[in-house]
């Protein structure tokens, strides 16, 4: 079992993987991992600059408010928490300015692990 540490002073629980596109390789970004969500979200920002195809409306996304469609695309590569995919199918959407990251980490990402939080000591831990 590997464990990583967070920042547990924050609202979000903050990680900074790396993606990669047509244009650029091992770009770092910031996420929010979001366990109530099976999709990962991007900001459009993001996908234009590593060089990703966006294709128009392929998900329903249901957040607590109401739900939206939203584009998609894939990343050629995305790392993080010791763990590696490609051609991760992921949702593209704006954000609210007010969110200090660049998407959310869903759990397509983390479909084939254990995942747990250690909130009081600020680390995670994946098996």
């Amino acid at each position: 079992m590997k464990k990583y540490i967070f920042d547990n002073s924050e609202s979000l629980v903050k990680i900074a993987p790396t993606v990669s596109g047509a244009n650029k390789s091992n770009y770092r970004i910031i996420l929010a991992i979001d366990t109530g969500s099976y999709h990962s979200i991007l900001k459009p920002e993001i996908i234009e600059e590593i060089g990703g195809e966006i294709l128009a409306g392929g998900y329903k996304l249901i957040p607590a408010t109401e739900s939206f469609h939203a584009d998609t695309s894939s990343l050629k590569k995305i790392s993080v928490l010791g763990i590696t995919k490609t051609e991760l199918q992921i949702a593209v959407s704006p954000l609210p300015p007010d969110f200090e990251i660049d998407g959310l980490l869903g759990n397509s990402f983390f479909r084939d692990h254990k995942i747990s939080f250690d909130f009081p000591n600020g680390t995670i831990s994946i098996e």
